[in-house]
């Protein structure tokens, strides 16, 4: 919004944004924005009081959970790794039962599928349900995947599949190990606001 507004970046490429997390730098690349993952707040593995309420708030059963990990940069990511991108756009979520988690679940395609992985977030406690493209939660499995040798150091997204919408977000781990999220962008609202 701001480089659609006339901003010029006082360095060619780059900007940071202040989040709630602090400052995020992004890059500009063939008009293309991706910003650096910020580090996590909290990582590792999850309790089995946790894993067992995730795993019964979705539907699924405990033998689809590959992986399980925290990925909180902020929002308070629980992540789990599906069987597939079959299994994770199968899932029916019980928003009540979830409560307050915020759950991420990625489940990769095979070769030839519309991308690397499918991604889906679930956030019921700020009244949303499901967010059709998360660039938080795709940084939190990014940093985690990546590290842990689950996922390749770039990486395909696609996420909104089962909401209809077709976000693709790529995730990639730079020479100085630093793990970017970017995609593709569009405004989708305007409007001016008057004091």
């Amino acid at each position: 919004a701001w480089l659609e507004a006339g901003g010029i970046p006082k360095a060619s490429g780059r900007l940071v944004q202040e989040c709630g997390i602090g400052l995020v730098d992004l890059r500009m690349k063939n008009s293309r924005l991706a910003f650096k993952a910020p580090a996590l707040l909290r990582s590792g593995p999850v309790d089995n009081v946790t894993l067992i309420r995730s795993i019964a708030a979705l539907g699924i059963s405990v033998g689809d959970v590959i992986h399980s990990n925290w990925v909180d940069n902020g929002p308070g990511w629980l992540g789990l790794v599906l069987r597939s991108a079959e299994t994770v756009l199968g899932v029916r979520p019980d928003f009540v039962a979830m409560g307050d988690l915020r759950i991420g679940i990625i489940g990769a395609y095979g070769p030839g599928g519309p991308a690397d992985f499918e991604v889906r977030a679930f956030e019921p406690s700020l009244s949303v349900g499901e967010d059709p493209v998360t660039g938080s939660l795709n940084a939190g499995l990014g940093i985690w995947l990546i590290a842990a040798g689950l996922a390749s150091e770039s990486y395909s997204v696609r996420q909104g599949t089962v909401l209809g919408r077709s976000g693709e977000v790529s995730v990639c781990r730079d020479t100085a190990g630093e793990v970017w999220v970017g995609g593709a962008i569009r405004t989708l609202l305007r409007g001016t606001l008057e004091w």
